[in-house]
């Protein structure tokens, strides 16, 4: 059977244990133990930036593909002679309206206005009382914004008008394109779509080149433009 020792035995035995450490010279023992050798740091070495590598190794951005797939579709009503084009021509209207309007969430604006305009607590001021929706309208538009009345009587001008330049049976990518940038964003129609949302989503023009060219070609336009 095996005897627990007693705390004064413990004691005992542990004071023998250390007794030789407590005799002779301080300095034979080590306090620590000593570092690890370690070799001289080396120069580090910098590579020199080159910038013309980083941007070879960039990728060209694609175009936002929402609208890719319609660009098919318009093709082929342009390319081929079909009895139902008009008819083709206004379901895929249709669809790229749907589409823009669920991605900016157009649809949820209009209804938001509708019920604001049903709710009889909603009481809209007349315009000359509003001074911030008339700042509003001058910052949107400054062009349009009257001016100073005129101090003399003004005379109408009976001239002949200047001759319209001939309507263009094409309208091409570039001339869209420019149209768009020069365009204001002026307030947008029924289906809420300005022109800020075709500049992002057709910045070069394709889509709405093809879709005109249509309208040209069967001297149509979807009834939603009327």
């Amino acid at each position: 059977m095996q005897q627990i020792p007693t705390p004064k035995q413990r004691k005992a035995s542990k004071q023998k244990k250390i007794a030789p450490l407590l005799t002779g010279n301080p300095g034979d023992f080590p306090l620590d133990q000593p570092l690890p050798s370690f070799h001289p740091p080396t120069e580090l070495q910098i590579q020199d930036h080159n910038p013309t590598a980083l941007n070879s190794s960039l990728l060209d951005i694609p175009e936002p593909p929402l609208l890719q797939s319609f660009l098919e579709p318009l093709d082929t009503l342009l390319n081929e002679d079909m009895d139902d084009r008009f008819q083709l021509f206004e379901t895929i209207h249709s669809d790229i309206i749907i589409t823009i309007q669920n991605h900016f969430n157009l649809l949820k604006t209009t209804a938001n206005n509708n019920i604001n305009s049903q709710n009889p607590s909603f009481i809209k001021k007349p315009l000359a009382e509003d001074a911030q929706s008339i700042q509003k309208a001058y910052s949107w538009n400054r062009r349009k914004s009257p001016g100073l009345p005129p101090e003399d009587d003004s005379s109408p001008d009976f001239s002949s008008p200047p001759d319209l330049p001939p309507i263009a049976e094409h309208l091409s990518p570039e001339l869209i394109c420019k149209c768009l940038k020069s365009a204001e964003n002026t307030a947008p129609g029924p289906d809420r779509i300005s022109y800020k949302h075709w500049r992002e989503l057709d910045p070069m023009g394709k889509l709405l080149s093809k879709i005109f060219t249509i309208c040209l070609s069967l001297k149509k336009i979807s009834s939603t433009w009327k």
